[in-house]
């Protein structure tokens, strides 16, 4: 399977598609490259087990958002959701502290100087990691993702999610490209 390239791993108008449907208010002209990014994370969210997540005893899905517009676009865009039964609480992760608790950290491009800060604070923790940051998987987060002649692509570490102690769906590692560290285990 290493060196084979599949298109399975890069999502394009079915993405588009796919934000037309989660999201009608949105033109398909209108849809940007975060919105489908932001769909990509809570579709991807559905196919992540977290161990202690069914016995934690609030009814709330945190995810916290590193970025300030990609903040504001996740507000108006995942209001009133819910990823695995539970309401989502968006967070702002603007600062990393002892407080900051989240399921799944998104951290957008343009906060790409903190990536090394939230890496370290969620290392070990059952936390998904997801970013847009280039390298973002290869650096040690669990999900990156990247876009290349208009496609989005999933990049998904697995010492990583190893290492968090998650459980990701064998359906989405097969629409990813696999890296462990610094080498693509497939393709």
């Amino acid at each position: 399977m290493v060196g084979r390239r599949s298109s399975r791993g890069s999502c394009s108008l079915l993405s588009v598609l796919i934000a037309a449907l989660i999201w009608p208010d949105a033109a398909i002209s209108n849809v940007s490259e975060d919105d489908v990014k932001l769909v990509l994370l809570y579709k991807i969210a559905r196919f992540v087990t977290w161990p202690e997540l069914d016995s934690r005893g609030d009814a709330v899905f945190r995810l916290c958002v590193a970025g300030e517009e990609t903040f504001e676009i996740a507000r108006s865009r995942l209001a009133d959701r819910q990823i695995r039964d539970r309401s989502i609480e968006l967070v702002r992760a603007n600062r990393v502290s002892d407080e900051l608790a989240c399921d799944v950290v998104y951290i957008a491009d343009s906060d790409r100087d903190r990536v090394a800060d939230l890496l370290s604070h969620f290392a070990a923790r059952p936390v998904l990691t997801v970013s847009d940051v280039p390298e973002f998987a290869r650096m040690g987060g669990i999900v990156g993702l990247s876009t290349e002649n208009k496609r989005v692509q999933m990049n998904i570490n697995i010492a990583a999610y190893e290492r968090a102690g998650l459980e990701i769906s064998s359906q989405l590692l097969e629409l990813a490209v696999l890296v462990d560290g610094e080498s693509v285990v497939s393709r």
